[in-house]
């Protein structure tokens, strides 16, 4: 029995918290899809991501996204965001 379906048009999220999240996540120490669903449960709102949701994004949601995404993509952006922190300090 899965306990995560996916309707279409039901949710939207922004695209920057959910990589925020798995990024977040992951520096937490999560390994999965499933610890990615349930940080945003039960942590995104600390740091105001979802605002506006009603729910939370399910596993699914974040594995679809995670294999949309070029990871060397990901890892251009952080390289550059840090170089932009570290000029700006």
């Amino acid at each position: 029995m899965r306990l995560y379906h996916r309707v279409t048009g039901r949710c939207t999220y922004l695209l920057s918290d959910l990589l925020t999240i798995a990024l977040l996540t992951y520096l937490c120490g999560g390994e999965d899809y499933v610890d990615m669903s349930e940080f945003a449960n039960e942590r995104a709102r600390d740091f105001e991501l979802l605002e506006g949701c009603l729910s939370s994004p399910s596993p699914d949601t974040f594995e679809r996204l995670m294999s949309a995404v070029e990871p060397s993509e990901i890892e251009r952006c952080l390289k550059e965001y840090g170089r932009i922190e570290r000029v700006c300090q």
